[in-house]
Order: structure tokens, then sequence, then C-alpha cells
């Protein structure tokens, strides 16, 4: 268990582009309890041991905000009971971004479940860009959220060699990680 969420933060690490910035939310509200009757519902402490059989699907989960990425407004990490057990939740393109505002807020949010798969291949094709020096390394962060989901990171290589260690450890082809693209979210609370 501890390995998977270890492999979690250090995949939130790979897409993460936090920084600062301030706004106000707009919430995409659109009548969500109208659309969340009909769907299923995960709660984020269930969400990774359920997610792999809602991939492509349209889900309802809702949780408490404890980090949104300053500088893009495009990620989002929620929680339930747990606040161990976070969900990333990523904003789709015609969305507002996710403003820091929301943090500590109760959110409903219905999105659509996705899957990144981490092979050689992938490992391969990463590699391959960070020494052609196309992937732009991340500079971290400062507060708390930020360091607890990625914040500081290790560089893109070191990250690549992580995750074939992960590979060769748990003796396996692929890894997946799973995460949320959001198409409606409404603030409870």
């Amino acid at each position: 268990m501890v390995q998977r969420i270890l492999l979690f933060v250090v995949i939130i690490a790979m897409f993460s582009a936090c920084g600062g910035g301030k706004k106000e939310q707009k919430t995409s509200v659109d009548s969500v309890a109208n659309v969340t009757e009909k769907l299923p519902t995960i709660s984020p402490d269930d969400f990774e041991a359920k997610a792999k059989d809602f991939v492509g699907k349209k889900i309802s989960i809702t949780g408490t905000v404890n980090h949104t990425c300053r500088e893009s407004g495009g990620k989002m990490f929620i929680f339930g009971k747990n606040p161990d057990k976070t969900v990333k939740i990523f904003k789709s393109e015609s969305m507002p971004k996710f403003e820091s505002t929301l943090e500590g807020s109760v959110v409903e949010v219905v999105a659509v479940v996705k899957e990144t798969v981490i092979d050689e291949k992938y490992l391969a094709d990463w590699e391959k860009e960070v020494k052609a020096g196309k992937v732009k390394e991340h500079k971290g962060g400062k507060d708390k959220e930020e360091q607890k989901h990625g914040g500081e990171h290790a560089s893109s290589l070191t990250q690549i060699k992580n995750l074939r260690d992960s590979l060769k450890k748990a003796k396996v082809d692929k890894l997946s990680f799973y995460s949320l693209e959001c198409e409606k979210f409404v603030v409870k609370k």
C-alpha cells in the first residue's frame, strides 16, 4: 500500500505544474445534482480500488479540496474521510481554472475516470524528450500542501529511474495510475 501511495505521489510530480496566483472561482454548476443522480458514485476513500472498473466512464465524487495548483489552475486534489487518500482531478478544457479559494471546500464533481499507464515504452519516450530538452522541469513549491503532492519534485530523470525501479520491484510490465477529468462541479460548503 505504501508503495502505491509513493508511486502515486511520483506520478503527481510528473504531471504537476504548480505555482502562484489567485482569482475568484467560478463553478461549473449546470445542475450537477440532476446529472449525479444517474451516475455511479465513488468516494475518494474507495477511488483507488474501484477506478479500474470505471475507466472512460463518467462518475460522481464528493470530497474536500486540500490543494489546487496555483499557477495553472488545472488540477485539484480532494479527499474523503482519510486525508491520506487523495484523488487528482484535472479540469476539462472548457472549464475555468480551479482557484485556490476552493481549498477547504467540499465539492461534488462529475468527471470521467482516466488511466495513465506507465511502461518501459512510456519511460523511454519520456527520457528521450528530457534529454532533447523538450520537457520543462518543475521548480517545486514552497507550501506544505504542494510538498505533500509532489511540490519539491525530483528531476524528470530521477522520476524515470524511480518508476523503472518500481516496475522491476513489483515484477510487472506496467503500472496504472488513475485520475479524473472534471466536467462539472459544485461547491457544497
